[in-house]
């Protein structure tokens, strides 16, 4: 996702950015310390880079947002940069962050699925495998995160499966026979009934008597078994 970005912020933006616009974009004219804290500081913000960089790093860095001189000037700042990450290694007491030096290159707005592509074939970062703080219950742009198979939406079936949806319960072994699940999938279907969906799917790890009669209870029909 993109912020919307005023001149000013665009001039002060356009030194360090290999683009201002769009989803993947590489930093530039950074020394490996100020990259290193700005990527450390990103992976525990909701905020996209562009926008966190201009809240906290540019000020530093002396990144005026003044629409200063659109060419790329040299790195800059080094000695503040190196109280930054300074800073932001004891503050966040992780000591990856001092891995964080290198080519950085940014994927917003991408699914699950080629997060772990990158990530498995490491082409990015393998000390830590995991998906930034992204709340999956909104909507950018209208629709839920989740992933569009360019052959599926192309095909008679894309209304079928944007309308269905995966879903199921986890109950503690000392929580079952309680009728927590029971609860837990009324308050669900309930939430459901407001939303556009045409199918939901579970699935739940065999033998499991009281989860098949669970599901059940609540219509859902046997369809097959994971392999």
């Amino acid at each position: 996702m993109t912020d919307a970005l005023t001149p000013a912020e665009r001039g002060a933006l356009a030194p360090y950015f290999s683009n201002l616009d769009g989803p993947v974009f590489a930093l530039v004219n950074l020394p490996e310390v100020v990259k290193g804290a700005l990527f450390a500081r990103y992976s525990r913000s909701p905020k996209a880079l562009r926008r966190l960089f201009l809240e906290e790093f540019a000020g530093e860095l002396g990144a005026g947002g003044d629409g200063e001189a659109a060419g790329r000037p040299p790195a800059r700042g080094l000695a503040r940069a190196e109280e930054l990450y300074a800073r932001v290694f004891v503050e966040y007491g992780d000591d990856s962050v001092a891995q964080l030096g290198g080519v950085h290159l940014a994927c917003e707005g991408v699914s699950n699925v080629l997060t772990k592509v990158l990530e498995w074939g490491r082409l990015m970062a393998y000390l830590e495998q995991s998906t930034r703080y992204v709340p999956y219950d909104d909507q950018p742009g209208g629709r839920y995160r989740y992933f569009r198979e360019a052959d599926i939406m192309a095909s008679p079936r894309a209304r079928a499966y944007e309308t269905t949806v995966e879903t199921t319960i986890y109950c503690a072994p000392e929580s079952t026979g309680k009728g927590i699940g029971r609860r837990l999938y009324a308050e669900l279907f309930a939430a459901l009934a407001a939303e556009d969906i045409n199918r939901i799917v579970a699935g739940y790890t065999l033998p499991n008597p009281a989860s098949a009669v669970l599901h059940s209870r609540f219509g859902f029909k046997p369809l097959g078994i994971f392999s």
